[in-house]
């Protein structure tokens, strides 16, 4: 397993879309940052009498958690680099035929995308604090207030790494990456749509059913596990526990059995 897993790292740091990637992470959250010192700044928000907001670390780090829709969006390509390239290079059945088990070649990548989703959270979490840090200063913050950011942190990088677990099994399923991210797209988002849809038809205010078993809204939701009920986050957690094994599982059986041509 551990041979697979340094060969796939292997392949993917080689290529352009790993470093493209963290490219892209790493000047989204420089942006935010430099955005929130530009416009959010006392200076130029705080009218006469108004108090003034200064950009702090600890309030950029809180800010960064409120991006769950755009953190969703990371999942697409770390599902696709990671489980793409043995199908458009034609290289599964040789890898099988070497004696990798099909267990390996799935599970290797699990592994390879949950630590890459974890380390594009870094980079957008991390770039974005230390040069609001290195502006206004770290800042005070509340009692509990690193707990709070860390299991916060925790529960998005699971939702992430359910996300991308999602485009795995996809991919492995139809081995089509055009085809994969399109499925993806419409299990990721189509929910999503369809509770906003509902929200905007009239719901009275009350969060649409439909959305309680969303894994986007439960990435969003995760932003501020403290300011969240136990059913809330028992709810997002179911949510994201089903989205992440339940493919898995059903993927694992049906890649066994799957011809490999």
């Amino acid at each position: 397993m551990m041979n697979m897993i340094r060969a796939d790292v292997y392949r993917i740091t080689r290529g352009w879309g790993w470093w493209v990637t963290f490219l892209i992470a790493f000047a989204l959250s420089a942006g935010i940052a430099v955005l929130g010192i530009l416009d959010l700044d006392g200076a130029s928000l705080g009218g006469q009498g108004a108090p003034a907001f200064i950009v702090t670390g600890a309030n950029m780090l809180e800010s960064m958690g409120y991006l769950g829709l755009v953190l969703m969006l990371f999942a697409a390509p770390v599902f696709s680099i990671v489980s793409s390239p043995i199908f458009q290079d034609k290289t599964e059945k040789n890898e099988v035929t070497w004696g990798i088990s099909r267990t390996t070649l799935y599970v290797s990548r699990l592994i390879v995308s949950a630590v890459w989703c974890l380390l594009i959270m870094l980079v957008l979490f991390g770039t974005a604090t230390v040069i609001a840090t290195l502006y206004g200063g770290l800042g005070d913050v509340e009692a509990g207030f690193w707990m709070n950011r860390l299991t916060s942190f925790g529960a998005q990088w699971f939702m992430l790494v359910a996300a991308a677990w999602i485009g795995i099994f996809v991919t492995f399923a139809v081995k089509n990456p055009f085809v994969s991210f399109e499925i993806w797209g419409a299990i990721v988002a189509l929910p999503t749509a369809m509770g906003m849809g509902a929200a905007m038809g009239g719901a009275g205010g009350r969060v649409p059913f439909i959305m309680y078993f969303d894994i986007t809204t439960a990435m969003v939701a995760f932003s501020d596990l403290g300011a969240l009920d136990t059913r809330r986050i028992a709810i997002g957690l179911a949510v994201g526990v089903f989205w992440a094994f339940v493919p898995t599982i059903v993927g694992l059986i049906r890649y066994q059995s799957k011809e490999i041509s």
